[in-house]
C-alpha cells in the first residue's frame, strides 16, 4: 500500500511549475506523442508527477526555475525532497503481441525526437510511479522509500533539443546520485520483463553510471507470485508492489548475484520470517525454483560490476578519484564490456563517477578518442591516477593512446567486439577466463601503488617511475634454459623476455624496451563458465607494462606481465632496486588533427 503524502517537500514548494499537462483517460490502447519543447527552458531540471499518473491518469511534468548547477546544489540540500531515476534501454526486450495484448491496454507514449526507442507503455511508467510511491518501514528489510517524483529521461528531457541534451548529459551523475531511488526496468519501457528473461541492460554503456551512482538501486520487474525469499549461494528478499499489480522489486545487487550463482529456490513468506525457517529442507523442497538471468548468466563481467556496485557502496569516499583507487579500475574494467550506439557516450557515461565534468556539446557522436584524451587529462590534472593501465590484457592497445585497450566495436543492440589478430571476438570471450581486479587499498603500502603524472594534448602519459630494461629473446633460448622463470618471464602477448636488473644507463639515456611496476592484484580464476561464483581462487600477483620506444623520449604499451608472487620471489624489494625513468607512453600512431 502507498503511504500517505505526510510532510514531504512538493515540487511547488520548492518553485517549480507545471508545464505539461495530459490526460489519458481516452487513450485506450492507442499511441500519443509528446513534445515539450514549446514550453520547457533548456537547462532546467523536469520531473513526471507520480501521483498524477499513477492515481489520476494524468502525465504532468513539473519544471524548477533555476539552472542546473544551482538546482543539483539545491537537490543535495532538501533532504525532505525525493525523487525516483529509471535506468532502462533504449531498445529493449520486443513486444510479443500474442502474449502481451492485455498488458499494454492503456497504450504508448511516443517522444518527438526519440522515435528511434521504444514507445514508452502507459501501464510500465504507471507500475513505476506505483513502486515509486510505496514505503517501506524503516529498519533491516527497507526496499524503498516513498518518492512522488520521477526523473525519466526520455520525458524530462527536450529531446529536439541538442542545447537542452548537453545541460542534461553534463548532469547526468548528479541526477542519479542526488535520487532518493534508481529504478531499474532491464527490459526496456515497452514492457516488464520476467526474472528469467534475459536483457541487454548489462550490456549498454549509461546503465553503469545509473546503477553505480544512486544510493538504492532497485529493479523493477514482472512478477505474480507474491512477496518472499528467494534461497540460494546467498538469500535475499522479493517485495511485490501491491496486491495483483503483478510487479515486484528487488535490490539490484541481489539480482546481479542471483545471475552469477545457480538458479534459486523462491518461496513465499513474510520479509521478516527468520532465514532458519526457510533453510529447512522441507521448505526449500516447496519451494519454486527459478534460473534468474535478467542480467544476463555467469559472466565475469557481472562478477566485476557486483564487486564495483560493493566498492562504491562500502568506500568512504567512493566518488573522489584522488581517495581511492578500487572503485575507478573497476569503473574501467566494467565499462569495456558495455556498448552505445553513439561512441562518445562510452566516455560522457562514466564521466561523473571519474569526478569529471566534460561539456558533451564539444564532442560529436564518433569522438570517442577526443573525449578520452580529455577524460584521461581531467583525471590526471585533478589529482587522479591513471588507474585505467592493465585492464583486460588479451585487448591490443589503443594505436593512438596506447595506454587505452583498442577501442570495441559496438552497435545499439549492446554487441560488444574486439579485434584480435585481426579477427572480431565478442568481449565476453576474451575475458571470462578472468577478472584481474586492482588492490583493496588506498593505503599507499609500497611506492607504486598509484600512478600519477599528467597526459599532454598528444594523448601521452607523462609520469618517472622505477623501470628495468629487458630484451626479447626467443622460445629457443627458454627452452635452453629449462623454463620460464626469473629473469626470463612470458608477456600476456606470448613473447619472452629478459630482465636485465644490472644494466645501467648513462644519465638522461632510457633503454628501448623497459617493464615498470603497476600494482597488486588478485587474479580470479573462472572454473565454471556457467557459474562463475562456484569455483574460483584467488591469486595474489603483481602487474607490469611492457613498453617499447619509437621516438625520442616517447614510448608505447605493448603488452603486460602478470607475475604471481609465490612463483617469482620478493618482487617489492626487488623494484626498490631498479633505476627511475621520466617516461611519457603513448601513440604509436599520432591523434587526428582535431588535437591541435
Amino acid at each position: 500500500m502507498a503511504a500517505s503524502t505526510g510532510t514531504q517537500t512538493t515540487a511547488a514548494d520548492l518553485g517549480a511549475r507545471v508545464i505539461y499537462e495530459l490526460p489519458l483517460f481516452d487513450l485506450q490502447g492507442g499511441v500519443r506523442t509528446i513534445n515539450i519543447k514549446s514550453v520547457a527552458i533548456d537547462g532546467c531540471i523536469r520531473l513526471v508527477d507520480c501521483v498524477a499518473f499513477a492515481l489520476n491518469n494524468v502525465l504532468k511534468i513539473w519544471e524548477f526555475p533555476e539552472p542546473p548547477l544551482q538546482e543539483f546544489k539545491n537537490f543535495s540540500s532538501w533532504p525532505d525532497f525525493k525523487y525516483s531515476a529509471i535506468s532502462y534501454v533504449w531498445k529493449g526486450n520486443p513486444i510479443d503481441p500474442h502474449t502481451t495484448t492485455s498488458v499494454n491496454d492503456s497504450g504508448f507514449l511516443v517522444v518527438d525526437g526519440a522515435e528511434d526507442a521504444d514507445p514508452i507503455s502507459v501501464d510500465v511508467l504507471r507500475s513505476a510511479c506505483l513502486a515509486s510511491l510505496q514505503e517501506d518501514e524503516v529498519g533491516r528489510w527497507r526496499m524503498v522509500s516513498r518518492a512522488e517524483y520521477i526523473w525519466l529521461d526520455r520525458l524530462c528531457i527536450v529531446q529536439t533539443s541538442k542545447r537542452d541534451k548537453a545541460y542534461q548529459i553534463s548532469q547526468m551523475y548528479q541526477l542519479y546520485a542526488c535520487c532518493t531511488q534508481c529504478l531499474i526496468i532491464a527490459g526496456g519501457l515497452g514492457r516488464l520483463v520476467c526474472l528469467d528473461e534475459e536483457t541487454t541492460w548489462a550490456n549498454r554503456a549509461w546503465t553503469l553510471q545509473e546503477c553505480l551512482a544512486p544510493h538504492y538501486p532497485i529493479v523493477l520487474f514482472s512478477w505474480t507470485r507474491g512477496t518472499g525469499r528467494f534461497i540460494g549461494v546467498s538469500a535475499f528478499k522479493l517485495r511485490e508492489v501491491g496486491h495483483g499489480t503483478g510487479t515486484a522489486l528487488a535490490r539490484f545487487i541481489d539480482l546481479v548475484r542471483a545471475c552469477i550463482d545457480k538458479p534459486n529456490v523462491f518461496n513465499a513468506c513474510p520479509l521478516h520470517a527468520p532465514l532458519s525457517d526457510l533453510n529447512k529442507p522441507s521448505v526449500i523442497a516447496a519451494g519454486t525454483p527459478l534460473d534468474i538471468r535478467i542480467f544476463g548468466k555467469g559472466h565475469a563481467d557481472l562478477f566485476a560490476l557486483r564487486q564495483t556496485r560493493l566498492n562504491f557502496q562500502n568506500s568512504s569516499e567512493p566518488y573522489h578519484p584522488a581517495s581511492t583507487r578500487r572503485c575507478y579500475s573497476m569503473v574501467w574494467r566494467c565499462a569495456l564490456m558495455r556498448a552505445s550506439s553513439r561512441p562518445v557516450d562510452m566516455v560522457l557515461s562514466i564521466m561523473g563517477l571519474m569526478g569529471v565534468s566534460l561539456n558533451p556539446a564539444d564532442f560529436n557522436a564518433h569522438d570517442r578518442l577526443k573525449a578520452t584524451l580529455a577524460l584521461a587529462s581531467s583525471i590526471m590534472n585533478s589529482g587522479g591516477s591513471a588507474d585505467w593501465l592493465g585492464l583486460p590484457a588479451r585487448i591490443p592497445p589503443c594505436p593512438q593512446m596506447s595506454t587505452f585497450p583498442q577501442f570495441a566495436r559496438t552497435d545499439v543492440t549492446g554487441c560488444v567486439e574486439y579485434l584480435v589478430s585481426d579477427k572480431w571476438c565478442p568481449a565476453r570471450s576474451l575475458d571470462d577466463w578472468f577478472f584481474a581486479e586492482s588492490s583493496w587499498t588506498s593505503t599507499e603500502i609500497w611506492p607504486w601503488e598509484r600512478l600519477y603524472g599528467s597526459v599532454d594534448e598528444n594523448g601521452y602519459l607523462i609520469f618517472t617511475r622505477k623501470g628495468c630494461a629487458v630484451i626479447r629473446e626467443t622460445a629457443t633460448i627458454a627452452d635452453q634454459e629449462g623454463k620460464i622463470g626469473w629473469p626470463l618471464l612470458e608477456a600476456v602477448d606470448g613473447t619472452i623476455w629478459r630482465f636485465l636488473e644490472k644494466v645501467k644507463h648513462s644519465p638522461g639515456t632510457t633503454p628501448k624496451n623497459v617493464a615498470i611496476p603497476l600494482w597488486g592484484f588478485r587474479e580470479h580464476i573462472m572454473m565454471n563458465e556457467v557459474h562463475v561464483a562456484d569455483a574460483q581462487f584467488a591469486i595474489p600477483a603483481i602487474k607490469f607494462m611492457l613498453v617499447e620506444r619509437h621516438d625520442t623520449g616517447k614510448y608505447h604499451l605493448v603488452s603486460y606481465f602478470y607475475v604471481h608472487n609465490e612463483k617469482e620471489g620478493p618482487w617489492k624489494s626487488r623494484v626498490e632496486s631498479w633505476y627511475s625513468y621520466r617516461f611519457a607512453i603513448g601513440g604509436p600512431e599520432p591523434l587526428p588533427r582535431w588535437h591541435t
